[in-house]
């Protein structure tokens, strides 16, 4: 995840009363990944200072890593009320917007941001996010290039370039930027994999395969050595889905439609297998909303299936009870309703959701799922040229886990279909 504080907190000195040891000292604990204590610690300063703008940023920014969105957007736009003159703020309140799937409003934050700091790279990298996202490639490309034009060793934004560009050719001065990068020794380790995959899309796109292949080697080892991964991980996990789904009842008591007009659509399958093309096709019809990859339902199922764990085997014959079942849909509902659309269906095509179908088809009776298939040797390699970001794609980063995890796939696609057969 792109991190929203900047190396150095732009917010103004004076805005922080005399808080800028406590603000440098609580950005590093954020960076630290301690995102918890840095929410605590940003509410007690705000007890004593409430109207710190850099306290409120932070505590923004650590309430959207642990994906409480709504109350990150009312943090944003408390600060945006006290001084509407901070482009990051409006960068970071555009951010969260992003991830609740409200594009538009985002792109709109993005834009006051410009317009408050006509120079801040973050912002057009930001901006170039959803543009993509939203499927106006062209305008993502001219926002990246603002912020590569602005920051010129702004990696992220030379990586997500090269995924949006169709082809790269063999005189753009992009990727003699990017070698340039890529040589100097003090390169930050996240910074060299990016480049790594992004040097080797240039060089695939205008046949210098040898080359192309060196830097997707590379960029795939630095992944992996920084991963704590293991295969028996998912294995683990695969398991225990099926466990659960073979045990007891399924719950199916949810009367479709008793609470809501939404209706949830599923989009899922292995990454890189054309969720995202399936989604913009379905979100081009005006009753339907792309949310894009929404992380909710993994939030709420994934805690279900790990909690069976530490339960012998008599108790989970139990299956998963009504009240959890009720308290998925109850929340994933609320997500939705949150999104504040005027489509009454909306696609979710967070593609790892194949794992939770049978929380899906037990807890939304009206929901729609569509599996996405492709050739099995191009997915993998698509996976394999990618640099991934979310949670649950720690397999990529090595073919023979690559090919394990697609075997579990196709093994619990098989059990949803024998379990669900209608």
């Amino acid at each position: 995840m792109q991190k929203g504080l900047s190396e150095n907190q732009s917010i103004k000195a004076e805005s922080l009363d005399p808080l800028q040891d406590q603000i440098t000292a609580l950005v590093n604990l954020y960076k630290s990944g301690h995102v918890m204590e840095t929410e605590q610690t940003c509410r007690e300063l705000l007890q004593t200072y409430p109207q710190s703008l850099g306290v409120m940023n932070i505590l923004g920014e650590a309430l959207r890593s642990q994906g409480k969105l709504k109350e990150a957007l009312q943090v944003y736009e408390n600060a945006i009320r006290f001084d509407p003159g901070l482009a990051e703020i409006y960068s970071n309140h555009g951010n969260v917007l992003k991830e609740l799937g409200r594009f538009e409003d985002a792109l709109e934050s993005y834009g006051k941001a410009i317009q408050v700091n006509p120079d801040f790279a973050m912002a057009y990298y930001n901006r170039g996010n959803v543009l993509r996202e939203i499927g106006q490639l062209d305008e993502a490309v001219e926002s990246y290039d603002k912020a590569i034009q602005f920051r010129p060793d702004f990696v992220n934004a030379y990586y997500n370039r090269g995924i949006v560009i169709t082809k790269y050719r063999a005189n753009d001065p992009q990727i003699g930027f990017m070698e340039e990068l890529y040589s100097q020794p003090e390169l930050k380790q996240s910074d060299r994999e990016k480049l790594s995959f992004a040097l080797a899309k240039a060089y695939e796109d205008f046949g210098e395969y040898e080359k192309s292949f060196n830097y997707l080697e590379r960029g795939n080892l630095l992944c992996k050595k920084e991963q704590n991964y293991s295969i028996a991980s998912d294995r683990k996990l695969f398991s225990k889905i099926k466990e659960l789904f073979e045990a007891g009842s399924l719950a199916l008591k949810v009367s479709p439609g008793r609470d809501t007009t939404i209706q949830p659509l599923f989009i899922v399958g292995m990454p890189r297998s054309g969720t995202t093309l399936i989604e913009q096709i379905l979100a081009s019809h005006s009753k339907v909303h792309g949310a894009g990859e929404l992380v909710t339902l993994n939030e709420l199922a994934s805690p279900i299936v790990w909690s069976f764990t530490v339960q012998e085997t008599s108790q989970n014959r139990r299956g998963i009870s009504q009240d959890k079942i009720e308290a998925v849909r109850n929340t994933y509902l609320e997500s939705l309703a949150a999104l504040k659309v005027p489509e009454k269906v909306i696609t979710d095509k967070m593609p790892l959701n194949f794992r939770w179908v049978g929380f899906i088809l037990s807890a939304f009776p009206e929901a729609k799922i569509i599996h996405v298939n492709r050739n099995p040797v191009a997915t993998c390699w698509s996976i394999y040229k990618q640099h991934f970001r979310s949670d649950g794609n720690e397999y990529a980063y090595d073919m023979d886990d690559l090919t394990e995890f697609y075997k579990l796939y196709i093994d619990l696609m098989s059990f949803w279909r024998e379990k669900f057969p209608n």
